[in-house]
């Protein structure tokens, strides 16, 4: 009997493209899958330090959403500076009289993130 019931629900999506046994109603999205570290450099003098990125090359046609950060530690973990995310593809960091070690992470939809790319 509950192969009947199936092979008509199997039949009804078919015929209208609906899936009955996987409601679109939920108001939750799917967790989107993080994408790949970006590449990643960092240059400066005088305390201001420009940092650029070169998105993966899966990613050209979508949103993608940058998290800087920077620390006088190597390992990060002390002193970290978190940037706001961004958009933006490059930008400046003013800084004066310090030595900073700078990381980098890429999400589409910034709860989903990539690993960290390091300069």
């Amino acid at each position: 009997m509950m192969m009947g019931v199936y092979d008509e629900v199997d039949s009804l999506k078919q015929a209208t493209g609906t899936n009955f046994l996987r409601p679109v109603n939920n108001s939750q999205q799917p967790a989107s899958a993080p994408p790949p570290a970006p590449r990643f450099s960092v240059s400066g003098a005088n305390g201001v330090f420009n940092w650029t990125v070169t998105p993966p090359t899966q990613s050209i046609n979508k949103t993608l959403y940058y998290e800087l950060s920077y620390s006088a530690v190597s390992n990060f973990t002390s002193g970290v500076t978190t940037q706001p995310a961004t958009t933006a593809t490059s930008g400046n960091i003013h800084s004066p009289g310090t030595t900073a070690y700078f990381r980098i992470r890429a999400s589409y939809d910034q709860k989903n993130w990539s690993s960290y790319a390091y300069a």
